[in-house]
């Protein structure tokens, strides 16, 4: 029964493109905010965003200048879904506003979709 489950997670994301979901809010009067239909990324300068590539497996997350928005790795607990006793992996992020500008962010993952995230840092 396990096997039926993951295969029909594994055809269901097949071909989409990931998800990324915000696990943080930004300080009162500050951006940072996730777009994941038109695939932007906003934040104010100095504000950090956590998030977490929603059903990606072993994505590889990167920024291509890290002097307008620096990425890191994040540690997020294991879940533990409803239907089995496997933990599941959560896979997170800290993407920091550096410096105003723009740049992209790439997710690629070997099962599904690429994406390409436009992010723009706000002096404000």
């Amino acid at each position: 029964m396990k096997w039926l489950c993951a295969l029909a997670f594994m055809l269901s994301t097949a071909g989409c493109a990931p998800d990324l979901t915000a696990l943080t809010n930004p300080p009162p009067g500050r951006v940072a905010s996730i777009d994941n239909q038109d695939d932007f990324i906003e934040l104010s300068r100095g504000v950090a965003l956590a998030f977490e590539c929603v059903g990606c497996n072993d994505p590889s997350i990167s920024v291509d200048d890290e002097s307008i928005a620096e990425l890191r790795g994040a540690y997020l607990t294991e879940l533990q879904d409803s239907w089995s006793a496997t933990p599941l992996d959560r896979t997170g992020y800290v993407l920091l506003g550096m410096l105003p500008g723009t740049t992209k962010l790439h997710v690629k993952l070997p099962d599904r979709e690429n994406a390409e995230y436009r992010v723009t840092v706000l002096d404000d």
